[in-house]
């Protein structure tokens, strides 16, 4: 323990260098805050931003499971280090636990903390499927959950202390935003690449490297690790666009790979649990993966149409919207149920006006809707067809609602 004390005793000398994010979570010691989220969103800097809100540093507990201290720890021994705070400090009031999932029986000790109602407790963890399964099980009715993603388009404009008026705007103000956007859509929004853009590339691959072999092959013990590299690069390179496991079935059994549809299925629900990968279900067809989209466009290739419905969607989830993918005649990107259906296209032209309206239609009448949007790169005006109103706006200036 000479070891966790002294790393307690070095936390409370730490200064972070944060900014603050769009996520809003309540302090309250009636539930456990949990924040999910893919590897390095800055969850742990979130954390960090929490805690330099507080004015006592001896009144807070920060825990990072990830370090090597805390390899063999076993969660049903977390009271241990509340004991182990507060004889080094002589208080406490606030828990931080991140990345929580890695440490074993972490459900059993944390349930054990909570149900003294004396701290506001928070976890963080990278696996959504592990996290919440567990907590489901040993916790139910006791946490609140909250998603953390990439930075959004008005978070890196509010760092960077651009203003981004709606109404009113300058053409030398439209230029500005215009020129981040363009940043945007090449650099995504992940916190280190925004902070270190000239090491984007050497980020990007040991980012992938993680999600591959620490969430997929080592977490699930997956011994055929050619199938799943196989798999991981198809849906990379398939991105906003519909997915078939079939197809991928085929192709691996034309290479004489043997492998079964059930293990594929459980591969893509692993990837989903990483939060690397978002897979969005089509209305009529409930349960069945359809498209996939990244995190964060920064890891997938320079198809600028794509990478703006992949904005598009992650904005949709960061707004906590049910989202579905329609597609019956003809298709649309994107239906918020009873409410809005959202086409997205890189430029509205001739060669794809009627088949995009078509798209909305069909899903306005089916869900009984009567306006819709068409998300471009920089087009705005307004179409009236019969009653139905669909209004042709930029993806910058949506984001920025």
């Amino acid at each position: 323990m000479e070891k966790i004390k002294q790393y307690l005793i070095d936390f409370q000398k730490k200064e972070f260098d944060v900014f603050d994010r769009e996520l809003k979570v309540k302090f309250t010691k009636e539930f456990i805050t949990s924040i999910i989220g893919a590897r390095r969103v800055g969850k742990t800097y979130y954390l960090f931003s929490l805690i330099n809100k507080i004015k006592d540093r001896k009144s807070v507990l920060y825990i990072d499971f990830d370090l090597p201290q805390f390899l063999d720890f076993d969660g049903r021994d977390l009271k241990e280090l509340i004991n182990l705070h507060i004889q080094t400090f002589g208080k406490l009031e606030y828990i931080f636990f991140d990345e929580i999932q890695n440490i074993r029986n972490w459900q059993y000790g944390l349930k054990e903390i909570y149900e003294e109602k004396k701290y506001y407790i928070f976890i963080t963890g990278s696996s959504s499927k592990l996290l919440s399964k567990e907590l489901a099980t040993q916790l139910r009715g006791r946490t609140i959950t909250y998603i953390l993603f990439p930075l959004s388009f008005r978070e890196i404009l509010t760092i960077k202390n651009i203003p981004c008026p709606l109404k009113l705007i300058s053409t030398l103000e439209k230029n500005k935003i215009l020129f981040e956007f363009n940043h945007y859509l090449e650099i995504g929004g992940y916190p280190q690449i925004f902070k270190e853009q000239e090491l984007k590339e050497e980020i990007v691959k040991d980012y992938k490297d993680l999600v591959l072999f620490r969430d997929m092959v080592e977490r699930y013990s997956i011994k055929n690790i050619y199938v799943v590299k196989r798999l991981f690069e198809y849906l990379i390179s398939s991105f906003a666009k519909e997915i078939s496991i079939d197809k991928f079935y085929n192709y691996l059994k034309s290479q004489n790979i043997s492998v079964s549809k059930k293990t594929l299925y459980n591969y893509l629900e692993y990837f989903e649990s990483s939060i690397f990968f978002h897979f969005l279900r089509s209305y009529k067809i409930k349960g069945r993966f359809k498209k996939v989209y990244v995190n964060d466009i920064v890891f997938v290739e320079k198809e600028y149409g794509r990478r703006l419905e992949n904005v598009v969607f992650i904005e949709l989830l960061r707004r906590g919207e049910n989202v579905y993918y329609f597609k019956n005649k003809f298709e649309c990107d994107f239906v918020i149920h009873k409410n809005q259906a959202i086409q997205v296209v890189w430029e509205l032209n001739e060669e794809n006006e009627k088949r995009e309206i078509n798209g909305l239609i069909e899903a306005m009448k089916y869900f009984k809707i009567e306006s819709a949007l068409i998300l471009t790169y920089d087009q705005e005006k307004e179409i009236k067809l019969d009653r139905y109103k669909i209004q042709i706006l930029p993806v910058w200036k949506w984001l920025l609602r």
